[in-house]
């Protein structure tokens, strides 16, 4: 009973994991891609990324209503 719950907990991981992995986007392909997903600089970077895009947006439609 425990074993099954353990390995059904290890498959859902694994799929969140390969799903993370594959869908993100690449910045460029050097080694394997367990190596490049684990990098805590590129997790640190991307949310900043998207509020500095979502800003500049913001900014763009405010100019286009003046």
């Amino acid at each position: 009973m425990a074993f099954e719950q353990f390995a059904v907990i290890l498959v859902v991981a694994l799929a969140i994991l390969a799903l993370y992995v594959f869908t993100r986007p690449k910045p460029g392909k050097k080694g394997s891609s367990f190596s490049t997903a684990y990098k805590p600089k590129s997790l640190a970077s991307k949310p900043k990324a998207i509020k500095a895009e979502k800003k500049t947006v913001k900014k763009k439609v405010v100019k286009r209503k003046r």
